[in-house]
């Protein structure tokens, strides 16, 4: 041997002077980050909130899941007979023909499933999505 070791020592040994300045503690006396940096962590300052805010509004602006039609009586509460939801049916369809092409709908929705939504506002959304 030559002395200085094998070529795969003498590399570990390069690596470690490199990286050796890297990892020696800094003095916390007058340190402060680089200019980029501290951009950055403003930026997080600012955004942090905002993105707070849009993530716990995203649950109250969603749109509640709206059933698909099934005629002119939707009685998705189960509330309204058989015999009860022929009989709108056939008095909807003759208004539909004597109105020229006026629809008019019955629905019924469990309150749970409107998604906290108000009446008013979840009928609204329901007409116009059919």
């Amino acid at each position: 041997m030559n002395g200085k070791g094998t070529g795969a020592n003498r590399l570990e040994r390069e690596h470690w002077s490199m990286l050796s300045p890297l990892l020696t503690p800094l003095p916390l006396s007058g340190l402060s980050l680089p200019r980029p940096l501290r951009r950055a962590t403003k930026l997080r300052r600012l955004l942090f909130p905002v993105a707070a805010i849009i993530a716990l509004s995203l649950p109250c602006s969603a749109e509640p899941n709206f059933p698909q039609p099934q005629g002119m009586v939707n009685d998705y509460a189960a509330k309204l007979s058989p015999a009860t939801k022929q009989q709108l049916e056939t008095l909807l369809t003759k208004f539909k023909d004597r109105s020229g092409g006026i629809e008019v709908s019955v629905v019924t929705i469990p309150y749970d499933q409107m998604g906290g939504y108000p009446i008013e506002d979840y009928a609204l959304g329901l007409a116009r999505r059919w």
